[in-house]
């Protein structure tokens, strides 16, 4: 873990429902919210040695607090995201603003296609994911593999529920990943998730994931508290370095 971008959540809360999680009935406790997100941060610069990038947060936009959806940094590039969902769309705007005030040179898709960043790519040491359908779109991975000089495979996410990448799957280090199957599209039918199939080399192998990994878990915890009931699952990828090796976020 190196550099991370955070953003305070001074004006974090649930104002409109763009997934099966949000609702605006319940709402959100700021208080509650700006505990969390010191002890978060604190944590992140004492414990594991972050360095911490902040961006202003800006008033109507509450989601800026989710910052892994401003794009995907790779060295001093950034490919910016493009959000499906009108209510999120100002944002781009705040982040392009960011980075290129620190000398980052800033990549923008095409218009029309749909991107959101590091919530829907993510990658072990050799291969990056991608995420498609409920937010990205699959074309979208052809630019953004173009502009960092990696491939991608891209993994169909069936479930509204999962609407990110990141809510279904967790790489880890030592070139495993933590997946929770049902979030996937199945091909052909009975016969496995495609995720499977996707495989660079050889047959992954598969673990129910157990009490030990609790570890793990906490990894994901962050996004919401039930993966560890939900069937997840734990996949090494045993395969040599690829021409296009994935690097390391630094954002």
């Amino acid at each position: 873990m190196s550099r991370l971008l955070v953003c305070a959540p001074d004006h974090y809360q649930i104002a409109y429902e763009i997934n099966p999680w949000m609702s605006v009935k319940r709402g959100a406790d700021p208080t509650v919210a700006r505990v969390q997100w010191t002890a978060l941060v604190t944590m992140l610069e004492k414990n594991c040695g972050a360095t911490l990038e902040r961006i202003e947060p800006v008033a109507g936009l509450p989601d800026m607090v989710f910052t892994a959806n401003a794009g995907i940094v790779a060295g001093r590039t950034v490919v910016l995201s493009q959000f499906r969902y009108q209510e999120r769309r100002p944002e781009e705007t705040q982040f392009e603003r960011w980075f290129e005030s620190r000398g980052y040179q800033v990549k923008r898709l095409p218009p029309g296609l749909y991107f959101e960043g590091a919530g829907d790519l993510l990658g072990t040491r050799d291969t990056w994911f991608g995420g498609y359908l409920q937010r990205s779109d699959i074309h979208a991975f052809r630019y953004v593999g173009e502009f960092l000089g990696r491939e991608i495979l891209p993994l169909e996410l069936v479930d509204p529920r999962f609407y990110h990448l990141d809510t279904c799957f967790c790489p880890l280090s030592g070139g495993e990943v933590i997946w929770f199957p049902g979030a996937f599209d199945r091909y052909p039918p009975g016969k496995g998730s495609r995720f499977r199939k996707r495989r660079r080399c050889g047959s992954p192998a598969m673990r129910s994931v157990s009490e030990n990994m609790s570890s793990s878990r906490r990894a994901v915890r962050s996004r919401w508290g039930g993966w560890s009931s939900w069937g997840m699952r734990r996949t090494r990828w045993g395969c040599p370095s690829s021409s296009s090796p994935a690097g390391r976020r630094s954002a």
